[in-house]
């Protein structure tokens, strides 16, 4: 049991990779005492199996880029996905957590590749405005071709989701939606109409997903937002 959850041999090797020596290393890096850290490992019992066999599909592909604070770098430039989240530094020891979205968005890359066809260098995380977790791009071009939003829960991909579909198809209000998440979502919207990008993918936990045709440019309001198979992220050369 890890932090009350269920552990599985994926899990395990998780902690061993995050832990040990790579959090040594990390807060060596850091220029602190390795000894006063330790791996909290309550989010990583909350990850499916199989983010975590994508996670590590993606490492073994080699295509990303590890900085000496244990962040990632995709093929394409973009803003470093960080793993590693570190809690008070009054406590003691201090336990250093591990966010699920970036296991999650790193392992799409390595599916995105394995399953539907796609070049790794067309691929980058966190790029452009940082709207999106995951954006794919045309072959050595910066047009926008797939946004890819990762959530860890089920249940943000379906509210999410139903607020676009609301908002493009029709422009009706949805009930319970915060004030934050209209302005973010609003921000992906806006992000996807300026960029072009014909396909949206929200991706939530275990493979919980939705697929999207996207057209937001036509100024009269006539937008394109439908519900697309998951084969619709085959890449197209």
């Amino acid at each position: 049991m890890m932090g009350g959850y269920p552990s599985s041999s994926w899990h395990e090797r998780l902690v061993d990779y995050l832990g040990g020596e790579r959090l040594a290393r990390l807060e060596r890096a850091l220029g602190r005492d390795p000894d006063r850290y330790v791996l909290d490992t309550r989010n990583i019992a909350k990850i499916p199996e199989v983010d975590i066999r994508w996670f590590f599909r993606v490492l073994e592909l080699g295509i990303l880029d590890e900085l000496p604070n244990g962040d990632f770098r995709s093929p394409r430039p973009g803003a470093a996905e960080r793993l590693y989240s570190h809690g008070s530094s009054t406590a003691s020891p201090v336990r250093v957590g591990i966010s699920i979205e970036p296991v999650i968005s790193l392992g799409a890359m390595a599916r995105l590749i394995d399953t539907f066809g796609w070049p790794a260098d067309c691929l980058g995380a966190q790029t452009g405005q940082w709207g999106f977790d995951l954006t794919g791009f045309a072959p050595g071009s910066e047009r926008v071709v797939l946004q890819c939003e990762v959530k860890t829960r089920e249940s943000e991909v379906d509210g999410m989701c139903a607020y676009f579909e609301a908002r493009c198809n029709g422009g009706r209000e949805v009930r319970g939606v915060t004030s934050a998440q209209r302005k973010n979502w609003d921000a992906k919207l806006f992000e996807l109409a300026s960029t072009g990008a014909p396909l949206l993918w929200a991706l939530g936990p275990g493979g919980h997903e939705r697929v999207y045709r996207v057209d937001l440019s036509h100024s009269n309001g006539a937008h394109t937002f439908e519900a697309a198979p998951v084969e619709a992220l085959h890449f197209l050369a």
